[in-house]
């Protein structure tokens, strides 16, 4: 089972912890932030989060009375992206307005060759039915910004408050390509028939099963300990359609990280029609 990937580039993402920098004033609000409950991800890697001068960045459910909040949304106009009390639409013009956002209150610092990344962290509080497709836009946008200490927020697999796990950009975005040596690549593609997710590590087919997650957990883990031999840290490539439940990302980076992979490198957002 192949797929078409939407995207040039990949984003490349290791696990570390990010000094913690000084708080930075936020711009006034240019309009009114709207409450709404946000259902996060499960995640059994999701910690207490303790980096207090994070950016945050929400995506959720733009309300609608006739709607329940429950059922996954995948089209544009039913979700909103919320950071600092205002609304970015998921347009390219919107996309366009949150990165500058980002670029502003990340202070990126210009160096002698190109722009030295922000030492700002960037939290995005996404909701469990949103998709792959509106997380790639935020990152995106934060790549862009030159933010790279991100955490994704969500609710420990055991229960209990919410915390966040954490990647971290590379300082070459969008330089990277897919086929690397010393890589394995993840397709994931959504299978709108059957209503299920459809997985494939290098021809490989791993179903989101229980049976088919310790199967990827077998094969990422012989994978680690091939490379380890070599002496390197290879990369776990995910190529997901933008239409992909978010809650089975993250999953499948649990079952990737259980595996000792330290490196991940994931396809980039679809280009937004508008």
């Amino acid at each position: 089972m192949r797929m078409k990937i939407l995207g040039s580039f990949l984003l490349t993402f290791l696990f570390v912890v990010p000094p913690v920098a000084s708080q930075e004033s936020r711009p006034p609000s240019a309009a009114p932030s709207r409450a709404s409950k946000i259902d996060l991800p499960i995640n059994e890697f999701a910690e207490p989060f303790n980096a207090k001068d994070a950016i945050v960045v929400t995506v959720s459910r733009a309300l609608v009375p006739t709607q329940a909040t429950t059922r996954p949304g995948r089209r544009l106009e039913e979700w909103r992206i919320e950071a600092g009390n205002r609304e970015y639409a998921l347009t390219k013009a919107g996309i366009a307005e949150l990165q500058e956002y980002l670029l502003r209150l990340g202070k990126a610092r210009p160096g002698k060759t190109e722009t030295a990344p922000s030492e700002r962290a960037l939290l995005i509080r996404a909701d469990a039915a949103a998709t792959y497709g509106h997380i790639q836009q935020v990152l995106q946008a934060a790549s862009g910004a030159r933010i790279y200490w991100t955490y994704f927020a969500g609710v420990p697999k055991e229960g209990g408050s919410p915390g966040a796990f954490l990647v971290r950009l590379p300082r070459d975005v969008g330089q990277g390509k897919p086929g690397r040596p010393h890589s394995v690549k993840l397709f994931m593609t959504w299978d709108p028939s059957a209503k299920k997710i459809e997985r494939d590590l290098e021809d490989r087919d791993t179903p989101p099963t229980h049976e088919g997650d310790q199967l990827l957990e077998k094969l990422l883990t012989d994978k680690q300990a091939e490379w380890t031999k070599q002496g390197v840290i290879a990369a776990v490539v995910f190529l997901g359609e933008p239409i992909v439940p978010w809650q089975s990302v993250v999953d499948v980076i649990a079952i990737a990280r259980r595996s000792g992979a330290q490196k991940f490198e994931f396809g980039a957002g679809a280009p937004l029609e508008r």
